[in-house]
């Protein structure tokens, strides 16, 4: 829709790799919440609480229902159902078993997210930053390492694979996997493209060498990424000019202005890049891959950070004032 106007190719445009892997992704959590919640009522002993769960079952199979639907319309093969759901008799000790390393997995997730979420604002603390940033590494090598092991016991739900793959590469790569790789470089090439105007408009020196040394990387970064995307056979997104801006009056950008808007880039990256890890379960090189482009952010997190404190630039938490404090 285009200012009030529907478009009508909207309903026959298809579904990109990530609209298809969301899909994917949200049968696998429904099957595995209804599994689990099918068991959980057993041992409830509120009446209320046991009516409310049901509901909550009721409206996961009704989301469930609508889901295939839409892996049905679009193709797209759906993960197996959970055992606990539909009461199929088979080995209900390793089924068990694995319906639990489900679960697990899904903590682990939700783990790492809370975790780069809590790290984005610039702390007070700096000795506790870095102490939850440590956690947050933890959690992801965690992470990375149940991956592995589930691979190893087949108890992982694989999403589909990716069909643009050329023919002649053995590895395997699934759609969401596909897709982390090009929004990460459309992600590097708005960043590359910002920080390219910002350092004509910049006034401060050490701030214009700051950003100057940060093109140098984002650029080495975008030939990386770009090196990936055509080994896999995915097409590139569109980069920008590389036309620098004529400034006529530094004026028009404040520096601090400039380098909380580059700061927030990277507080958003980590969050987004973070939680890639955890879904990038068919690829092992690229989980790796991700893994590494996490820490490093993490730690420019913490320069970029001291540099603004330095400055003065930085918006700082409100401080926690404890009660003997008074």
């Amino acid at each position: 829709m285009i200012l009030g106007h529907k478009s009508n190719t909207a309903k026959n445009a298809g579904l990109s790799v990530e609209g298809a892997y969301v899909l994917w992704r949200l049968q696998v959590d429904r099957n595995t919440s209804v599994g689990h919640l099918n068991v959980l009522k057993n041992y409830i002993h509120d009446k209320d609480f046991s009516i409310y769960v049901q509901k909550i079952i009721y409206d996961y199979q009704k989301e469930k229902t609508e889901i295939t639907k839409l892996l049905n319309e679009y193709s797209i093969s759906g993960p197996d159902p959970n055992s606990r759901d539909l009461n199929i008799k088979s080995n209900t000790e390793a089924m068990a078993d694995q319906e639990m390393a489900q679960v697990i997995y899904r903590f682990m997730r939700l783990d790492v997210n809370l975790l780069l979420l809590n790290i984005r604002n610039v702390a007070t603390n700096d000795a506790v930053q870095q102490k939850i940033i440590g956690f947050a590494k933890e959690a992801i090598n965690r992470i990375n390492t149940f991956i592995k092991y589930l691979k190893v016991k087949n108890w992982l739900l694989l999403p589909p694979m990716y069909p643009g793959l050329p023919s002649n590469k053995r590895e395997m790569i699934a759609i969401n996997e596909v897709y982390l790789l090009w929004d990460y470089l459309v992600y590097r090439y708005n960043g590359l493209r910002q920080i390219q105007i910002y350092a004509e408009f910049s006034e401060d020196p050490d701030f214009t060498a700051l950003l100057n040394t940060s093109i140098k990387v984002q650029e080495k970064d975008i030939q990386n990424l770009e090196d990936k995307l055509m080994y896999y056979g995915i097409p590139f997104p569109k980069a920008y000019s590389k036309t620098n801006p004529k400034v006529e009056s530094k004026e028009i950008y404040e520096d601090r202005f400039m380098f909380n808007t580059v700061l927030r880039g990277i507080q958003d990256s980590i969050a987004i890049r973070g939680s890639a890890v955890q879904e990038v379960i068919v690829n092992d090189e690229l989980r790796n891959f991700f893994t590494k482009l996490v820490f490093l952010e993490l730690d420019l997190l913490l320069q970029m950070a001291g540099f603004g404190k330095v400055k003065g630039w930085v918006n700082v938490t409100p401080k926690y004032k404890s009660l003997e404090s008074e």
